[in-house]
């Protein structure tokens, strides 16, 4: 399937202009990912594009900071079991970097799910 995340300012009419120059922006509840086999899966999102750098891919509740887990590469990959529910957020912190509004943050993301030993 596909999904597309867009965040280019489509209130132009009503002032927004995507997000915000250097600052950081939190999306939560972006995507929702369902364990849907009998195994345990790995769960970690590969990003692509020229300032991609600048979108990180968490489970959690950032509102609180806990339990948040960083699920943006290989390495940090959160573990979901059967029937289990991954609430997935992001952050976008353009702070100290030239990314304007016109600039787009990411060409591609992938989702993983990789099953894991039980």
């Amino acid at each position: 399937g596909a999904i597309e995340l867009s965040l280019d300012g489509g209130f132009k009419d009503q002032g927004a202009d995507g997000v915000n120059n250097n600052a950081t922006t939190e999306v939560d509840n972006v995507i929702n990912i369902t364990n849907q086999g009998t195994q345990n899966v790995s769960i970690y999102i590969e990003r692509t594009g020229n300032n991609s750098d600048t979108v990180t891919f968490y489970q959690g509740d950032a509102s609180t900071g806990t339990n948040i887990t960083n699920i943006t590469n290989q390495d940090d990959g959160e573990a979901i079991s059967p029937g289990t529910t991954a609430v997935i957020s992001m952050t976008i912190d353009t702070t100290g970097t030239t990314v304007t509004d016109e600039s787009e943050l990411l060409t591609d993301i992938t989702i993983h799910a990789n099953a894991t030993s039980t």
